[in-house]
C-alpha cells in the first residue's frame, strides 16, 4: 500500500453483514436476486464482520462463494460465538482470507481450535466506539462505532469518530470502520466513506 500523502492509514468502511432488511429498499436494487448482494456490497465498501450464527450455519459451498466474491484486498472479519465449545469445524475454509477473528469474552488461550490463518482480536475499550487490536498487539485494526438500527449520525461526529479511530495506525496499515450492528443506516456507511476520501485516509 502506498503512503497516504498526509500521514493517515488507509481506512475501509463496512457493516455488521451485509443481509438487513432495511436494505432491500435502501440499498439493493429491487431486481438484485439475493445471492448476488454480497457481490455488489463488496463492490461498493471495504470490509464486514460476518456474524457468528450467519458463518457457521453456512455450508462448505455457501462460504466458499462468499469468499470467491470479494477481492483479495477485501477485509472480512469474523464473529466468534460468545463460546470456544460452539466454533464450527467451517472456520478452518476462512484460514488466509480473514483479517481477524473477534474476541467477544474470555482469555485468547480460550480459542486455540481458530486456525493460526486466523489472527485474534480484541479490545479492551468500550463506549461508543470501540477499537481491536491483534491479541499480543497494539495497533488498530478495525474501529467499531455503536449506532441504533437506522440511526443517522451528523457528518461531524462522523468525521471526529473517524480522526479518533486513525489515531495511532501506522500510515502503511488499512484500518476497517465499522458502523452499526443490526440494521445499519445505509446513509452512515456512505457518508463515512467521503468523510474518508476528504480527509485523504
Amino acid at each position: 500500500m502506498a503512503e497516504n500523502k498526509n500521514g493517515l492509514a488507509e481506512l475501509v468502511v463496512g457493516a455488521y453483514g451485509w443481509q438487513h432488511s432495511a436494505w432491500q429498499v435502501a440499498y439493493y436494487p429491487d431486481d438484485m436476486p439475493e445471492e448476488w448482494r454480497l457481490a455488489y456490497y463488496a463492490n461498493e465498501f471495504g470490509c464486514v464482520v460476518l456474524p457468528a450464527e450467519q458463518w457457521q450455519a453456512a455450508d462448505q459451498e455457501t462460504i466458499e462463494q462468499w469468499l470467491s466474491e470479494m477481492a483479495e484486498d477485501f477485509l472480512l472479519f469474523l464473529e466468534l460465538p460468545a463460546q470456544a465449545g460452539n466454533l464450527s469445524a467451517h472456520i478452518k475454509l476462512f484460514a488466509g482470507r480473514c483479517a481477524g477473528a473477534i474476541l467477544q469474552e474470555g482469555e485468547p488461550a480460550d480459542w486455540s481450535a481458530v486456525p493460526d490463518g486466523i489472527p485474534l482480536l480484541c479490545s479492551e475499550e468500550s463506549g461508543q466506539l470501540r477499537r481491536y487490536h491483534r491479541v499480543g498487539q497494539t495497533e488498530s485494526v478495525l474501529a467499531w462505532l455503536a449506532a441504533q438500527s437506522e440511526e443517522r449520525i451528523e457528518l461531524p461526529v462522523l468525521r471526529e469518530q473517524i480522526e479518533t479511530a486513525l489515531k495511532g495506525v501506522t500510515v502503511t496499515s488499512r484500518l476497517a470502520f465499522i458502523i452499526g450492528k443490526q440494521a445499519p443506516a445505509m446513509e452512515n456507511l456512505q457518508n463515512a466513506r467521503v468523510v474518508a476520501e476528504l480527509l485523504g485516509a
